[in-house]
Order: C-alpha cells, then sequence, then structure tokens
C-alpha cells in the first residue's frame, strides 16, 4: 500500500519499515547501494583493495536479506 522507492537505497529502508528485514539490516542493506552505484555507474576511482576486502560483510548482509525475504514470503 506504499508507494514505490525510486531508488535501491530507499527500496531497502521501505523493506525495514514494513518489517521485512530488520531495521538493522535495511540499514546495512541501503549503504551498499552506494557502492553498487559508484561500481556500476564509475563515480569515481574505484579501490578494488577496500571493495575486495569488504566482500563478506556484504555477502552476510545479503545472505541474511535472502533469508529474511524468504520467511516473509513464506518459502
Amino acid at each position: 500500500g506504499k508507494a514505490l522507492p525510486d531508488d535501491y537505497y530507499t527500496s531497502f529502508i521501505r523493506l525495514s519499515e514494513i518489517k521485512v528485514v530488520p531495521k538493522s539490516l535495511g540499514t546495512h542493506l541501503a549503504g551498499s547501494a552506494g557502492l553498487r552505484n559508484r561500481l556500476v555507474h564509475e563515480y569515481e576511482t574505484i579501490d578494488f583493495a577496500r571493495v575486495f576486502k569488504s566482500l563478506p560483510y556484504f555477502v552476510r548482509n545479503f545472505k541474511g536479506y535472502v533469508i529474511q525475504v524468504s520467511r516473509y514470503l513464506k518459502l
């Protein structure tokens, strides 16, 4: 019943607002949208060593995302 989000960042925040994912997870995932935009649109020079070092963090968060969404959808 809510308006669709305009961007990736807001989509994760909205998911936490409607209790699909916990607020802390929604906030962490929303933060990853900025990295996604920098990588996809090449907004700035990318520090690939920093990205590589952050991968376990992103994998853990997105694994949690899949688990939470699956629970919400009762899959």
